[in-house]
């Protein structure tokens, strides 16, 4: 019995030896145990840790028990690019791995796409330790199932006091429960390559984070292409992760500029393209031309858009002359564009931003580099502009026949309608509000929200930051207050206040009416305003809530009228009937049958990475979807949702964040898309198909949208029906 009693305090004493130096397991000391971290940006998922925890990370508590993201012993996240943690071990120490405690695999919550790790002795020079997520013995990282897992970057095997973590989602969400330190039993120097100052940190996390990219984004290149070009390159299966992405990629090029002038036997080469496809820079051309020639039909102020395709068939890098021969009596105006490619996620590339060309086009070799083009109709009448592009002794004329129609029986009340929450209080809006406000307008953007923040309270009659606001943006058709009632603040409308209170009622009464008053001044009528409280609303209790306050408003409250979103079933069937605009998700309004109402039907869709939707199907096909069906609008999430400069070369760190059709450029210049440019023709295609509705009936015309929808591959289709009827017209 006392050797037993004496084997059980041991084993006692060695237990509490283990958890007083940290141990995760027996003889492995967690160096992180209660050391003080910060994080880059501030816990916000509601049902983990409060938004205040500094401690939880490091605290030695993992979450065991139930869901995982709904213990307050896990650290979450929504809607963050990145979050970095920095870790201070008070002292330089020995770190042998470094363990990050998270769950995923269901509820739209997956395992993140990457958390680089950097260790520091001083807290001034920084090395890159790895990632997480590419070490070996991965856990599985599918969404097939909720599951716990912690992901582990071993033998670091360096000394360091000072530890980053940058986690990058791979969707909205990111937890995180516990980081452990691992002290380290050997030392090794000198291991990594990339070594930089804390002030460089951000651009030595995108130089990693790009190189990563292109790697994956070049092994995709060489699996796509033909076996017998393959072959002509000369190529190793290692190349891809032993050499810079730099120089594989001129590899690859100068092999595909090598076969390909042994087929054309030719400099260079030029094809037409259709405007909407997606361009791959290792593009083989099919069959290039001597001369191209474009026949366009357009609205008069309205546009068109043409593209084609340079490919260099050389080994050098090749240098090409566009010349757009002046036209002394232009109908037309014709704009070229660059057509450039930006990351997406994995390692996929798309063509997306348009940036404007002058007169010179540098080609790598093996490259094909493609040119977009708009024309504007500015007269009526039939017009030929004349294009050449020169190089390498070789010159091709390209010729632009364009008719330019006035359409009739249209008047702007016709249009469609079009919302893409553009809130001119994000930065990169508020510090080019001029520019941003005649983009939208010639996007056809007709709809302004005014966001919360721009709302005073209801016991407030300060309408100043409202009337700015709309000032700053500029005259639109409709004002949609987006006075957002999920937050309890706004709903009860004022300190102590009570949602329909008597009280309440009296201070929202002369609440809306001095906002009609405040933005009468500003040439709005009250048909031309529109209260807006929820946004996707689905929660039972605040569809009662909100069928409240229409009925008791459309009887108290002169000239309010009523907009909302809707995404789900119960609230379209109980909301859509005391409605003014519905605007339904995409998604949504086709599998359900609306009640009988008097609303204006809209519809929008929203989903990232925005950049990777398809031009023609997703933005320029919502406008004829919307004509099929009757409805009066059409939007998408969103304009542009990001805080900081957003350019076209940036690597894009998390793709579920990706909400925006525009790039910035120099100084306060915005960069067009080919998306953005296809919404605002599908609104003129639906200009289009409303006159021919009136001259040959709506059935005629909505069996022309139909057959364009049955054929959402074919790029040509919408354009073909479009001719057709502006002939017809």
């Amino acid at each position: 019995m006392i050797r037993i009693i004496g084997f059980l305090k041991t084993i006692f004493l060695l237990c509490v030896l283990v958890l007083s130096l940290g141990a995760t397991t027996l003889g492995a000391q967690n160096l992180a145990l209660n050391k003080p971290y910060t994080v880059s940006e501030i816990p916000n998922y509601p049902y983990s840790a409060p938004s205040t925890d500094k401690t939880s990370l490091t605290d030695g508590i993992k979450t065991n028990k139930g869901t995982f993201w709904s213990q307050k012993t896990t650290v979450g996240w929504n809607k963050k690019p990145s979050v970095r943690i920095d870790l201070d071990m008070k002292q330089v120490q020995p770190i042998g791995s470094i363990t990050f405690g998270t769950a995923g695999g269901q509820s739209e919550v997956y395992f993140p796409q990457n958390i680089y790790v950097f260790i520091s002795e001083d807290g001034k020079k920084y090395e890159y330790a790895g990632d997480m997520m590419s070490a070996p013995n991965l856990p599985d990282t599918t969404y097939t199932g909720y599951r716990k897992a912690t992901f582990e970057l071993n033998a670091i095997n360096r000394k360091a006091r000072y530890i980053i973590l940058e986690a990058i989602p791979r969707n909205n969400y990111l937890f995180c429960d516990e980081i452990e330190v691992i002290k380290g039993s050997k030392i090794e120097k000198n291991r990594s390559e990339i070594k930089f100052d804390i002030a460089d940190y951000n651009k030595a996390r995108d130089c990693i984070k790009t190189e990563e990219h292109q790697r994956k984004n070049l092994s995709k290149v060489l699996d796509s292409m033909p076996e017998d070009i393959k072959k002509s390159m000369e190529i190793k299966s290692t190349d891809v992760t032993t050499q810079s992405p730099v120089i594989l990629r001129e590899k690859i090029g100068k092999g595909l500029g090598s076969y390909l002038n042994k087929r054309f036997k030719s400099s260079w080469t030029i094809e037409s393209v259709n405007p909407w496809m997606d361009f791959n820079p290792f593009y083989q051309p099919i069959s290039p031309k001597n001369a191209l020639d474009y026949q366009f039909h357009l609205p008069l102020e309205g546009v068109q858009y043409g593209a084609f395709a340079l490919t260099n068939t050389e080994t050098k890098p090749l240098e090409l002359s566009i010349q757009l021969q002046k036209n002394n009596q232009p109908g037309v105006e014709i704009t070229l564009f660059e057509v450039r490619q930006v990351s997406v996620k994995e390692g996929d590339m798309v063509s997306d931003p348009i940036l404007p060309l002058g007169n010179q086009l540098k080609i790598e070799p093996g490259i094909t580099k493609t040119v977009f083009f708009k024309i504007s109709g500015v007269k009526i009448g039939d017009f030929t502009h004349k294009l050449s592009v020169s190089g390498k002794n070789k010159t091709v004329a390209i010729h632009i026949n364009a008719q330019v129609v006035q359409l009739k029986n249209i008047d702007k009340k016709s249009s469609l309608s079009a919302n893409v929450w553009a809130y001119f209080n994000r930065p990169i809006l508020q510090q080019r509000p001029t520019i941003i406000s005649n983009d939208l307008r010639q996007h056809h953007v007709n709809t302004i929200v005014v966001p919360t923040a721009m709302l005073p309270l209801i016991n407030n009659n300060d309408y100043s930051k409202t009337t700015n606001y709309l000032a700053m943006a500029g005259k639109f058709d409709k004002v949609l207050l987006y006075n957002s009632y999920v937050w309890a603040d706004r709903k009860n409308g004022y300190k102590g206040g009570q949602f329909m209170s008597s009280e309440w009622k009296q201070y929202f009464i002369k609440w809306y009416a001095g906002i009609q008053q405040a933005l009468k001044k500003l040439g709005y009528s009250e048909e031309q305003i529109y209260f807006y409280p929820y946004d996707e609303i689905r929660d039972a209790n605040e569809i009662k809530d909100f069928i409240k306050l229409i009925q008791w408003a459309k009887q108290a409250v002169k000239g309010i009228q009523f907009y909302a979103t809707l995404s789900y079933e119960d609230p379209i069937q109980q909301m859509t009937p005391l409605l003014d605009i519905v605007q339904l998700h995409h998604e949504k309004d086709r599998m359900i049958t609306l009640p009988k109402h008097h609303a204006e039907i809209w519809t929008y869709s929203g989903s990232a990475p925005l950049r990777a939707k398809s031009p023609y199907t997703y933005f320029r096909l919502m406008a004829w979807e919307a004509f099929a069906n009757g409805y009066k609008g059409i939007g998408f999430w969103n304009y542009s949702t990001n805080d900081k400069d957003y350019p076209v070369d940036r690597l894009l760190l998390n793709p579920a964040t990706d909400y925006s059709v525009i790039y910035t450029g120099e100084g306060d210049r915005i960069i067009s898309t080919r998306r953005w440019e296809a919404f605002r023709l599908g609104i003129e295609d639906s200009d289009i198909l409303m006159a021919y509705s009136k001259k040959y009936g709506i059935q005629k015309a909505k069996e022309i949208a139909q057959e364009v929808l049955a054929n959402p591959s074919d790029l040509n289709r919408a354009d073909f029906y479009r001719t057709k009827m502006l002939r017809e017209l």
